[in-house]
């Protein structure tokens, strides 16, 4: 169907985003979110409405991004960082770039190691520069290469769109 059948091509691009079977976040090259789909708000952890487009880390809650006062991005560990490092390298490059990454996230008080799939595309044609980050569950990944059969979505929440405009959550 071409694209001029839509009679809305925004919305339907919206909805196309927000029915990715996985997390995908809209970031600029410090990997500050601009938007984010569905599967995404069920990891986003609350950041104050005051700070508009937050650091992936820091919404995500990296444990890294509370070791400086700076926050996300600025930590020791930050120049290591694999989601980082992947936003850089597809800007750079202007390719795709995927890895496997593991991430320490702070989870209800406690520290939990998360293995993803990190892939970022660059997003073509914008007037600043953006990119797709999109992050698979590596765990449910290797256990699909198994044989074993991929767990439902987790209760997939509606949300309004979120757009940096807008002024945050």
């Amino acid at each position: 169907m071409p694209a001029s059948s839509f009679p809305d091509r925004t919305d339907f691009l919206a909805k196309v985003f927000d029915a990715l079977p996985a997390p995908a976040l809209v970031v600029d090259p410090d990997v500050r979110m601009i938007d984010f789909n569905l599967e995404a708000a069920r990891l986003i952890e609350r950041v104050p409405f005051a700070i508009l487009d937050p650091p992936a880390g820091q919404a995500l809650a990296c444990i890294h991004a509370a070791e400086s006062p700076a926050g996300c991005g600025h930590a020791e560990a930050c120049p290591d960082c694999p989601i980082r490092n992947s936003v850089r390298e597809a800007f750079a490059t202007g390719q795709v770039c995927r890895r496997i990454a593991r991430i320490e996230l702070a989870r209800g008080g406690r520290k939990a190691a998360v293995d993803l799939l990190v892939s970022v595309a660059p997003i073509a044609g914008e007037a600043e520069p953006l990119a797709l980050l999109v992050l698979d569950d590596a765990a449910e990944l290797a256990k699909l290469f198994a044989g074993g059969k991929s767990a439902p979505a987790a209760g997939r929440r509606r949300r309004k769109p979120r757009r940096a405009a807008a002024g945050g959550f």
